[in-house]
This record gives structure tokens, sequence and C-alpha cells, in this order.
């Protein structure tokens, strides 16, 4: 991994609590696999499990979700500092969605069982790392439940006037 890499994902919501040398500790420990991919290529395909919390360092992917008429439609978006699979990688469901790369992209991706393991003696700083991924996922939560409240709203207008509501009182 590159140090611009590094940087990068130092300042992510998972490691951003971290100073240099716990995140240097952390990021020996935990050893991430650093792949790359072309433009089409699948970094997750629905149907499987998702055991691997992915990065994005550089390019850009997107989660998309085919629906049974055959339709595709992409779910999210991820670029630099982006994480996938944060949120399916905690049980043993299949995923619903495939990740693609977008662009050419490079993802680190780290062993769910491993974060959730500390090594002896790293009890601290791994409950710390522990506290900031249930963070991310609450957060996540509650995007989702806004877009569900959005959904809920019958009309587009109405739909349309409660988002801007909700992004002025942002």
């Amino acid at each position: 991994m590159t140090s611009a890499q590094q940087s990068l994902l130092q300042g992510t919501a998972l490691f951003r609590s971290f100073t240099l040398q716990e995140f240097t500790t952390l990021l020996a420990l935990l050893a991430p696999a650093v792949r790359r991919y072309q433009k089409g290529e699948a970094l997750l395909l629905a149907g499987f499990e998702a055991n691997e919390i992915g990065v994005v360092l550089a390019g850009s992917t997107e989660a998309v979700k085919d629906t049974r008429a055959g339709s595709r439609f992409t779910v999210a978006h991820f670029g630099p500092g982006g994480y996938f699979c944060y949120v399916l990688s905690g049980g043993s469901n299949k995923s619903p969605v495939t990740v693609l790369a977008k662009t050419p992209c490079t993802a680190a991706f780290f062993s769910y069982p491993q974060l959730l393991s500390p090594p002896p003696g790293q009890d601290a700083l791994f409950r710390r790392l522990t506290a900031n991924l249930v963070a991310l996922i609450s957060h996540r939560y509650f995007q989702l439940d806004r877009r569900v409240d959005l959904l809920l709203i019958r009309g587009l207008r109405r739909r349309v006037a409660a988002y801007l509501l909700e992004e002025a009182e942002r």
C-alpha cells in the first residue's frame, strides 16, 4: 500500500481517531489485502457472503442490484475513502448487491472476523476500532431510514418538497 493510500485510509471514519503510531500498528495487525480492478470487474458478487470490509483507495465503484425482471439499478456509488460491505459483513446473509468497478480502481479489504478478534495486548485499540465500525453502521442505518421516509411520501412534488425541507434544516 502506498503512503498516499495509507493517508487516505487514515482519514476515513474507521481510522480517523487514531494517532499515526496506532494506525500503523492497526494496519500491520490487520494486513489488508489490496486489490486492483479494471472497469466493469466485480469486487463482490450478489449471492455470495461478504466477509470483508472494502475501502476504495483509488477510482470509483458502484453497488448495483439486479431485479427479477432483468433490469439493473444503482444502489450506491463509492469513491476514494468510500466503504462497502461493512453492513453486510457482520452476518451470514448473502450479498443482495454486486459491487462493480465503475472506473479502474484499487480497494483495500479488511477481514471482518479479524477486526473483531484483537490479538493479545491490543484490546483497547480494537475496542476503539469496533466503536468506529459501529458508528459507521449506525450512520448508514440513519441514511437508509431517511431514504425510506422519503420513498413513503406519495407524489413526486411532496417527496421533493420534503427532501428540500430536510436539506434546508441541515
